[in-house]
């Protein structure tokens, strides 16, 4: 048996693909997984790696700037 796996983007798009692929002879569609929802430690550290980051020299400074 052959399997081919997709990623899809839109899951309006992966649904008219699951319901084409039922059509075929021969094929049977196993399950579809939701994409993984990242943690808020990932998308910390996607902005550190994309260098979307703030530093301040003291606890003042930093609640100063939250004030504007």
């Amino acid at each position: 048996m052959t399997q081919l796996i997709l990623n899809i983007e839109s899951p309006s798009v992966a649904r008219a693909i699951k319901s084409l692929v039922k059509n075929i002879a021969g094929v049977e569609v196993v399950g579809v997984r939701p994409k993984k929802k990242k943690t808020g430690f990932e998308l910390a550290i996607e902005d550190v790696k994309a260098g979307r980051v703030t530093e301040y020299s003291s606890v003042e400074e930093m609640i100063e700037a939250a004030k504007k």
